[in-house]
């Protein structure tokens, strides 16, 4: 997907240490989470991502509104 719209290697910013330190050690799990992670590995090199970092949801005020917000709405239904 992100080919198609031109772009070819990015970053992906996330607001968890812990998430971030999972997806950078290269360790094997040994439990339901490494499924994912290693799932996750997978498609961060089948999408070229070039790399994981960690970003405080204060420096991205908008991903943390839109999350809110998308909390909120699931919780009226």
């Amino acid at each position: 997907m992100m080919g198609y719209l031109g772009f070819t290697r990015f970053t992906i910013g996330l607001d968890s240490q812990e998430a971030v330190s999972i997806l950078k050690d290269g360790l094997d799990w040994w439990s339901n989470i490494g499924n994912v992670v290693e799932d996750v590995r997978r498609l961060m090199v089948d999408r070229e991502v070039a790399g994981v970092f960690y970003q405080h949801w204060k420096g991205n005020r908008v991903a943390h509104s839109l999350a809110q917000h998308g909390l909120s709405a699931r919780s009226r239904l």
